[in-house]
């Protein structure tokens, strides 16, 4: 026999907070089938029907559900029937000030998680629906193929609830996390990067590849595991692929990488470099967005022993474009500085088409002037050639200072 949850009661057993959501609707409602049968009324619905969803204190989850329905004599409300526990909602979610990888490997990852979920149910309904969000502005290349293949843009969030259940993408330092992940359930961590000291109360799936790109990693579980992958999600994947190993030119790029790129274009029908082309195109030079874009559009805070170092990076087509707003940059750059208390605001201005780039450094430069053996706070920075990568080449001999 189903268990019949009572308001206020969650599947867990444990008190509800205060309801969270509340609809009335005419007639059958929509989701009546997901919410199971009802108690008495056969063949009679209601007048009015109303849905009321609690939030547990204790779990956090959105499976206490109630029905409602007002008699059509007294117009009052009596409980008619309770309902099965439905989907739980487990986010997907990439860093603080997102890039086209951040996005688009949350967006495929995703994709694959509620097919593994819906394969796993049958016929009856999944466990869980994986939600790909974001915590910052699409950038431009993202918005761009996410129209151009039909895909919907991942809702914009600012923070997570109290045991809410997400996967980290492209990620794995709580500095760069979603607001409130101290108090969230890590249940997955897909990424690329330096480990950056996680830790979880329970065992968690950790993938974690010395690669180009978390999209990378997010298709060999597609093409190893023989999944199902949609053209317009294989463009998406392969955007970000391009866009995060620049054209397959950065030191992170690896054989595995290339391999994938290949294998996303078939599916997708284009051609990889060609197609990463597009996409760099999509973006423009960026010399004529907001300064708050055009600097920190793609940026991370890294910790440094007791210090947080800002490095930011914009990758571009014409740097002399970008940089013929270097006052302005600076400007916004000592503010950042000021307003958050960073040691240093390291921008890398990225030429594709020269493959380097020009260090600009607002705060205290010293870190970064002995990290590289260079002096960087002078008019118009310094060049640094074949520097593509912040995480392979910026990051770390900062870091090593700690």
């Amino acid at each position: 026999m189903r268990k019949r949850f009572q308001a206020g009661i969650c599947a867990c057993g444990d008190p509800v907070g205060r309801p969270q959501q509340a609809v009335s609707l005419r007639g059958r409602p929509p989701f009546a089938p997901r919410l199971g049968g009802f108690v008495g009324g056969r063949g009679r619905s209601p007048l009015r029907f109303a849905a009321q969803g609690y939030t547990c204190s204790a779990c956090a989850s959105w499976r206490c559900r109630v029905l409602f329905g007002r008699g059509r004599r007294t117009g009052r409300f009596r409980t008619i029937g309770y309902g099965k526990d439905l989907a739980e909602t487990i986010i997907v979610v990439g860093h603080k000030n997102p890039d086209n990888d951040a996005i688009c490997a949350a967006v495929g990852y995703a994709y694959l998680k509620n097919q593994l979920a819906r394969k796993a149910a049958g016929a009856g309904e999944p466990e869980a629906v994986y939600k790909p969000v974001r915590l910052g502005p699409l950038p431009p290349e993202t918005a761009w193929v996410l129209q151009s293949q039909g895909v919907e843009e991942p809702e914009l969030i600012e923070r997570v609830e109290p045991g809410q259940k997400v996967v980290l993408v492209d990620h794995n330092e709580l500095l760069q996390a979603v607001d409130g992940i101290e108090e969230a359930d890590i249940v997955e961590v897909v990424d690329h990067h330096r480990i950056g000291g996680l830790s979880t109360a329970n065992p968690i799936q950790f993938i974690n590849l010395p690669i180009g790109s978390s999209s990378t990693v997010a298709s060999l579980l597609y093409r190893y595991g023989g999944y199902e992958l949609p053209a317009n999600i294989a463009a998406v994947m392969l955007s970000s692929l391009m866009t995060d190993t620049v054209l397959l030119k950065s030191p992170t790029t690896t054989q595995i990488d290339r391999d994938q790129a290949e294998w996303l274009a078939g599916i997708a029908g284009v051609e990889a470099l060609e197609f990463g082309r597009q996409v760099i195109k999509s973006r423009g030079s960026g010399a004529d967005l907001p300064v708050e874009k055009l600097v920190a559009a793609d940026a991370k805070e890294f910790q440094v022993g007791d210090d947080v170092v800002f490095i930011a990076q914009r990758e571009t087509v014409d740097s002399a474009a970008v940089m013929e707003r270097e006052d302005e940059m600076r400007a916004y750059m000592k503010q950042v500085v000021a307003d958050n208390g960073y040691r240093s605001f390291l921008l890398l201005v990225t030429d594709i088409i020269e493959e380097g780039s020009r260090f600009i450094c607002e705060g205290d430069c010293s870190l970064i002037d002995k990290a590289f053996g260079i002096e960087v706070d002078v008019p118009g920075g310094v060049w640094m050639p074949g520097v593509l990568s912040r995480k392979k080449q910026a990051a770390p001999p900062i870091l090593a200072l700690a």
